[in-house]
This record gives C-alpha cells, structure tokens and sequence, in this order.
C-alpha cells in the first residue's frame, strides 16, 4: 500500500465512479483501476461493488476509508508542522550577496562577529557579479549585498556604509617594486597587469589615472578567479590592482599602496522589504554596532 493508492482510493471513494476520480486527480483512468485492483489484490478482499451505476464501498471499503482519512489528516497536521517549520528557518535564513572581492575583503570577519553574536541566524552566501547582485537585491531574491558602489540605487533599497579599504599594486615577492612603501601610476606605467574578467568601478578608477599622465594600463591577461590571479601574480607574470586582502598574502604576493591613495568605502546594502524578518533587522543591528569598530 502506498500514499499514492491512499489518495486514488479515497478520490473513487468520494467520485463514485472511476472516471470522474481520475478527472479530478489529472490522471489516467487505467492508472486509477489499476491501483485499486492492486489495493484489493494486497488486501484479498473487495472494496467496492462495482454495478453499471458506479462504485460503493463494501464493508471492508467503508473501513479501509476511515482509515485513508485518518491517514490523510495525519498526514495534513504534519505538512502543516514542517511547512511551519520550514518558515521559520526561512525567517532566520539570510540571503547574503557576496562579489569576489568584498567577499574577501570583509565577509570572513563579518560572518565570525555575527555568528557570535546571533548563533541561530543562518547566512546563505549568493556569489555573483556586482550587476547579477544588484539585480537580484531589488527583485527581492537576495537580502544583502556588500558593495564598493552605491550609486543609482532604487528607493526599495538601503545603504549602509561599512569599512574603508584602498586598492594596492600586487607584484611577486621578488619584484623590483616589492620593497617600496607607495607606488605612482607613472612608477608602474608600463607595467605588464593582469585583471578580472569583469570590468569593475576600481577598474575604472585607475584608469582615471592613467589618462591623467596620458597612458593606459598595459593589461596583457583577464581572469575570472583571484586563485588563479594570484599564481599568475606570485609567478611573476604580471602584476595586479586589487583591494588590499584580496591576492596579496603578503608572501608570495606583496601590496603595495598608491600614492595618492585610491581609496573604497564598503558598504551594505539591502532590500527593505526584507526588513520585516527579524533575522534581516538582526543583522542590520549588528552591522550598525560593527562598523563602528572597523
């Protein structure tokens, strides 16, 4: 016996015919005479008598009936409870956007302080680029992003700011350059860089620069992976401009500031519908007292 035969026994039971039990189930009529010859076949007894008016529950039928009922109600309470218990994880889960950089740059010590302070809350990261992360952030499928942009946001979404951090030139630890305190954009003018495959608002900063001494960065590789980023910068390859923590180790790979600095604010943000969850205020709360320690 099977919930699935419960089901289509208790539609005939209630139909009175097969036809209009399998109607009503969006099933197949041979599916329907199928599963309960199998029922009576398992139970060697009828559970219906069948006449050219339709189907009656016999005796047995009646009872296996009540039975199927009490089955299903059971059945029912439970769903509620899981579904019940389902919102609740729901309310303390928190759909957290994560870039590649600013995942690196501040998710790691955000998440340990927040895991601390509200165990029970659940953070579910979402990588993606900054654009897909916005997108999703105001169509509601994901909570909170951090970001180094927060220009042109929609009225459904808040803004929070955070931390500062600054871009850094990444080259080898052998690297003629590697012992300076500050580098300029003329001391790497000629550079051989490599960069994300995205391009990005730090992208767009340097290149400010550049223009302003009347170059462009001499970008000979793309990547879409800092891992791979930084073997190709630890190899001596190339070198790369990258919010400081994201590739350089200070091992293999040193940062070293620019002079003048370039300088990023990250920020929170959300959608404000999201609000309504106590997990999502939490963690508004928390970032409020977080940031003002870093």
């Amino acid at each position: 016996m099977t919930l699935l035969q419960i089901q289509y026994f208790r539609a005939v039971a209630q139909a009175g015919n097969i036809t209009n039990a399998a109607d009503e189930l969006y099933v197949s009529r041979p599916a329907v005479s199928r599963a309960m010859r199998d029922l009576e076949k398992e139970f060697g007894i009828a559970l219906f008598r069948r006449s050219n008016t339709g189907l009656a529950l016999t005796e047995a039928g009646c009872a296996f009936y009540e039975a199927c009922n009490d089955i299903q109600n059971r059945i029912d309470v439970l769903d509620a409870q899981f579904s019940q218990m389902k919102e609740r994880n729901r309310d303390r889960d928190i759909r957290l956007g994560l870039t590649p950089l600013t995942g690196i740059a501040i998710f790691p010590k955000f998440y340990r302080d927040f895991q601390a302070a509200y165990p029970h809350a659940r953070i579910i990261t979402m990588e993606h680029s900054h654009s897909q992360a916005r997108l999703m952030l105001e169509d509601g499928s994901m909570d909170a992003s951090f970001t180094t942009h927060t220009e042109g946001l929609l009225d459904c979404v808040g803004s929070m700011e955070l931390t500062q951090t600054e871009l850094v030139f990444c080259v080898a630890a052998d690297h003629p350059l590697s012992g300076r305190g500050r580098v300029t954009i003329s001391d790497i003018q000629d550079e051989p860089l490599v960069y994300l495959s995205e391009g990005m608002q730090r992208e767009r900063e340097i290149m400010k620069r550049f223009r302003q001494i009347g170059r462009t960065p001499n970008v000979v590789l793309r990547m879409g992976q800092l891992n791979t980023m930084h073997r190709v910068v630890a190899e001596g390859i190339a070198a790369a401009i990258q919010l400081h923590g994201s590739i350089d180790d200070g091992e293999q790979v040193v940062g070293i500031p620019f002079n003048p600095p370039v300088r990023f604010t990250i920020s929170l943000i959300w959608n404000r519908k999201a609000e309504e969850r106590e997990s999502v205020r939490d963690m508004l709360s928390f970032a409020e007292r977080w940031r003002t320690t870093h």
